[in-house]
């Protein structure tokens, strides 16, 4: 299918079966279109979201592989000076937030500190916190703003 897959026959043929039985094609398109973008990217996403292991035939599920070389996330390096308006914060063990526009995170940051099932929180800022997800066939990864617990 393309870089960063490698497809085995029966991949193949499950890709072939669902191109055939789902995707229609209209005149002057070709089914080998849905190879160009970004049909190719959408096929991608679709099957990867839907293929599952058959697990009364004894297929065993997938397990997802996590970042074995990275230990676990922490703020203790968090300290750097802004000329931005820190806001003071309970909730959380950093004694501030520091926004990094003019009204929504402050005001993102008062609702989750004052929120009743709210323990802790913290702003991802450089902590690295990324939260992988595939579109058009394409990873990349999502940078919330903060961390809740």
């Amino acid at each position: 299918m393309g870089a960063g897959f490698l497809l085995t026959r029966r991949d193949v043929k499950i890709v072939d079966r669902y191109l055939r039985q789902h995707v229609q094609v209209n005149p002057p398109a070709d089914l080998k279109d849905a190879g160009l973008s970004p049909y190719y990217g959408w096929l991608v996403e679709i099957l990867t979201e839907n293929i599952h292991p058959d697990t009364s035939e004894g297929e065993a599920p997938e397990i997802p592989l996590y970042e074995s070389s990275r230990g676990p996330g922490s703020t203790a390096e968090v300290d750097f000076w802004t000329s931005r308006e820190p806001r003071e914060v309970i909730h959380s063990h950093l004694n501030y937030v520091v926004p990094d526009t003019a009204k929504w995170e402050q005001a993102a940051a008062y609702y989750i500190d004052t929120h009743p099932l709210v323990d802790a929180f913290v702003k991802n800022a450089g902590l690295g916190f990324a939260i992988p997800y595939l579109y058009n066939g394409q990873m990349y990864d999502y940078m919330p703003d903060f961390i809740v617990r």
